[in-house]
């Protein structure tokens, strides 16, 4: 979802697949209407696939809703502002991986090498880009884990400690 700078969360307790999961959406490119609309849409999408690993298709759903909507890619507007205004933040922050990654794709798609795939992100990559990406709010962030005592919990991203 780089591609459309959009964070998909889903947010499974102990019931799942038979109970759909929590589904939180982060765009700053869509409107507060956008953004609701498609949390409502994948929502009730994924009570419609109950009791199946549903993962993937409410990613592909996303992905579906883009389509209909004619929401262009970032490579699409490579010249438009999202990407500009990136590079005008201040000296002592890194633009995000992912702009620098999609920015060097675009130069190479043209030779007969085929097209590398883009690496997981890693937990640190993703923790930097929430912490300084400034269109991002931590408040709609949270962390999962696996306590070895309480097993899997969760907390939101301003109180969880990352130094542990």
């Amino acid at each position: 979802t780089d591609q459309y700078d959009v964070s998909l969360s889903l947010q499974l307790d102990e019931s799942y697949p038979s109970k759909a999961p929590e589904i939180i959406i982060t765009a700053p490119r869509l409107t507060a209407e956008q953004v609701l609309l498609v949390q409502q849409l994948l929502q009730s999408y994924s009570k419609t696939i109950l009791n199946q690993p549903m993962v993937l298709l409410i990613y592909s759903r996303l992905l579906q809703w883009f389509a209909e909507n004619n929401i262009q890619t970032l490579n699409a507007n490579s010249n438009n502002n999202n990407t500009t205004n990136s590079s005008n933040t201040s000296a002592s922050r890194s633009p995000p991986h992912s702009l620098i990654s999609n920015q060097n794709q675009n130069k190479t798609t043209q030779s007969d090498e085929p097209i590398k795939k883009t690496s997981m992100k890693t937990s640190e990559d993703v923790i930097s880009r929430i912490e300084w990406d400034t269109r991002l709010d931590k408040r709609y962030f949270r962390v999962g884990y696996i306590d070895r005592f309480l097993g899997l919990q969760d907390t939101s991203f301003n109180d969880f400690d990352f130094q542990v």
